[in-house]
């Protein structure tokens, strides 16, 4: 079997929603060791469509997902964040599609994963960038195609 082109890559995937998730599965599509940390309640995309496969999580997570590792995390706790610090020390991308400051209030901003490892790549997504009016706001797909116009294009005419 051929070796795939980011196989040597480890990524840390802290992710929800789309966006992220994608972003990570893409990398691990092409090879990479992605290691998904979910918060204990889990990922709030794993309930979220209709074909729920296994009684816990959607295809649409399953998807989105695929290739991945998983691991339950409450980095709010002590605990939690050492075993955070540990991956971050070997890992090579972290990803992370939180609103701006979360990972700043987690302990976890560029500054502190750059002293744990300096050569971490540091990936974050948000839908509607790090500042202005609308950065603190949560965004989904959903609330993306909303703001954008896309969904006055889809659907049934007169709702």
């Amino acid at each position: 079997m051929q070796e795939r082109i980011l196989s040597k890559i480890t990524v840390i995937d802290m992710t929800e929603g789309v966006a992220g998730p994608y972003a990570a599965m893409a990398l691990s599509d092409m090879g990479a060791n992605v290691i998904k940390v979910e918060r204990q309640a889990g990922d709030w995309s794993r309930p979220t469509d209709h074909f729920n496969v296994d009684g816990e999580a959607s295809a649409n997570f399953i998807a989105l997902n695929r290739n991945k590792r998983d691991i339950g995390l409450d980095v709010s706790q002590a605990s939690g964040k050492r075993i955070l610090e540990r991956l971050i020390v070997r890992s090579d991308v972290l990803v992370s599609n939180f609103r701006p400051g979360v990972m700043d209030k987690l302990g976890f901003d560029y500054a502190r994963c750059h002293e744990l490892n300096e050569r971490l790549v540091y990936c974050t997504i948000s839908g509607f960038g790090q500042d202005g009016s609308y950065a603190q706001n949560p965004a989904s797909d959903t609330i993306i195609q909303a703001m954008s116009g896309v969904m006055s294009l889809v659907g049934e005419i007169g709702g």
